[in-house]
């Protein structure tokens, strides 16, 4: 083959792979950096080494309105760069990968039991842009695999700053009040006393997570998760 198929992380090429749809060889798939899930904080779902919740949690003073988040890998090496291919070069297989890979890590009740996933907006320029809400295409591929609807109820209202290199409490000021519902009746109709997993691909500080988690408790709905195909784990503010 002229372009052989090649690892998603690792980039080497898989072997005895053509004609099939695989996208991680055996040594990623085998050897997957996952969370442990004895070892990670109750709140953001990182590293936490001797406490439930960890260091930056702890010290954060907004409120959370969600319960907690679940995160499947670090991102650092082989998975930022991945998670680079499917939102910036347009990897749209990528999706069901991450999606099958969080299934095979995430045996928990709060997910499995939940109502809906609800992805995270992007904002109308970067839909135009990309062509695509990466979350909402890793959402549609988690619902396919755990049987839950997706709930593709939120709004960007306005272009936010990136939020990399911004602190906690820029991050929290960078989206404060930046997403609302689509439609304000169905909403309350739809979310009041659910349980709801907000999809997002990479969870930083939780500033995003939180504030869309701030506007669907505003609607009804009584228990709130997050959960991200990887986290960037940080034992310092």
């Amino acid at each position: 083959l002229l372009f052989p198929p090649k690892c998603a992380f690792c980039k080497e090429i898989i072997p005895n792979a053509e004609g099939k749809k695989v996208l991680i060889c055996r040594r990623c798939k085998g050897g997957f950096n996952y969370f442990p899930k004895d070892s990670v904080c109750c709140i953001c779902g990182t590293y936490t080494e001797n406490e439930t919740v960890c260091l930056r949690c702890s010290s954060r003073t907004e409120s959370f309105f969600f319960e907690r988040n679940f995160a499947v890998t670090p991102y650092v090496d082989d998975v930022r760069r991945a998670i680079y291919d499917f939102k910036y070069a347009g990897d749209k297989r990528l999706a069901r990968l991450f999606a099958e890979i969080t299934a095979e890590y995430c045996d928990f009740e709060e997910i499995t039991f939940a109502d809906m996933f609800i992805p995270v907006p992007i904002s109308s320029g970067k839909l135009k842009k990309r062509r695509f809400n990466q979350s909402r295409l890793f959402a549609d591929e988690l619902s396919i695999i755990f049987g839950k609807k997706v709930a593709d109820i939120l709004l960007r209202e306005r272009e936010t700053r990136p939020q990399s290199g911004l602190s906690i409490t820029e991050r929290t000021a960078n989206v404060s009040g930046a997403f609302s519902m689509k439609n304000k009746t169905e909403a309350v109709s739809l979310l009041k006393g659910s349980s709801v997993v907000i999809v997002d691909d990479i969870f930083t500080t939780g500033a995003t997570i939180n504030e869309c988690a701030k506007v669907i408790k505003n609607y009804g709905a009584e228990h709130i998760f997050g959960l991200t195909f990887a986290a960037v784990y940080k034992n310092k503010n």
